[in-house]
């Protein structure tokens, strides 16, 4: 019976994803990738910034949507897209500040999309931040794009703003933000109250996953050059008494490496943990992208997690695990990748 296609961060590297999606076997027909026997594919969001064609890849993605040949969720980068282009009039400022930095992350979707970037905003708007479905056998999977909490999840969706507005449209399984919803993700601190908003501590959680902050004095630069202060880590994992910060990071190794570069005198596996930290539970199979793996990496964390970031667009591969209905763990020789350039003399 016909599965499911699971596709991780692209970061506008359409030719990839063109590649891919022949490799799993979804032809053009009418201007949208259709699979021959029925398979859906499901894109972990990270559409845009950083490569050539992100006008092309949310084309490509959109179209399969609409056809119903493809589900998405939304990236912590359409979330930041998003709160740049929204301004908050109650606190005077826009949702996501226009600084140097950010505006370095964003200027390539802000240059190849154009005029036609609001457009693709409102698009971006209608992506689910999660998803839950079921294969034909009755499997349930779940997608979001950094971390699963389910019961912090269910309480974003009850739990409404200020007593009275809704932070979602649509079922659980598939919730779109409302706008007072896009507002609660992007506030720092609520204007009235001066509080932080329940949905900016979700959105940092399920968006971007959970961190823990370094040791005082130590940073590292990231993937952009941003000096950061404390790690993404192994958001399932519960660390052992003697864990130490290497133990529950959730990087790739390029990122590795720069954190043990970052110690100096310190070594990085012998830094303890600064605070407690309580795992998320694993409600069952579970696909997420945001980590920046690397190829080497390739298969899954557990026999129920797997991350399909790759870093394609630091010149990894772009990768996909292809799920079979009924299945109820994750295997290894499940996962299909193309590498993110190809040679032009003739082979990848």
């Amino acid at each position: 019976m016909p599965g499911f296609d699971i596709i991780g961060d692209i970061h506008g590297q359409a030719d990839a994803l063109d590649r891919l999606l022949d490799l799993l076997g979804y032809r053009l027909s009418d201007g949208v990738r259709r699979h021959p026997d029925g398979r859906r594919a499901v894109f972990l969001g990270d559409f845009i910034d950083r490569g050539p064609g992100i006008r092309r890849v949310l084309q490509t993605v959109s179209a399969m949507r609409e056809a119903g040949t493809a589900f998405a969720v939304m990236g912590n980068h359409e979330m930041n897209a998003i709160h740049y282009q929204t301004w908050d009039a109650a606190s005077g400022k826009w949702l996501r500040s226009h600084t140097d930095a950010h505006l370095k992350q964003f200027c390539e979707t802000i240059r190849q999309l154009g005029g036609d970037l609001d457009f693709w905003i409102g698009r971006m708007k209608s992506l689910p931040v999660w998803l839950k479905l079921r294969d034909d056998e009755g499997v349930t999977l779940r997608f979001v794009h950094a971390a699963w909490h389910e019961k912090a999840m269910r309480r974003l969706f009850d739990e409404p703003i200020e007593g009275r507005l809704a932070r979602f449209s649509g079922p659980f399984e598939a919730p779109v933000l409302t706008e007072a919803g896009i507002l609660d993700f992007g506030r720092r601190r609520d204007p009235v109250t001066k509080e932080t908003p329940f949905g900016f501590k979700m959105k940092e959680r399920i968006l971007t996953g959970p961190e823990i902050p370094l040791p005082e004095k130590q940073a590292y630069a990231d993937n952009e050059g941003t000096i950061r202060r404390s790690i993404r880590i192994k958001w399932w994992q519960k660390p052992e008494d003697d864990a130490s910060l290497a133990d529950m990071v959730m990087a790739g190794k390029a990122s590795r490496e720069a954190l043990i570069k970052s110690g100096g005198s310190i070594a990085f596996n012998e830094l303890s943990l600064k605070k407690p930290f309580e795992p998320y539970p694993v409600e069952g199979l579970t696909f997420f992208g945001h980590y920046w793996l690397d190829p080497s990496e390739i298969g899954p964390q557990t026999d129920r997690l797997a991350c399909l970031d790759f870093s394609v667009a630091r010149g990894g591969c772009l990768a996909a695990y292809r799920h079979e209905s009924g299945q109820t763990a994750i295997s290894a020789d499940q996962f299909v990748a193309v590498p993110a350039r190809v040679d032009r003399t003739g082979s990848d």
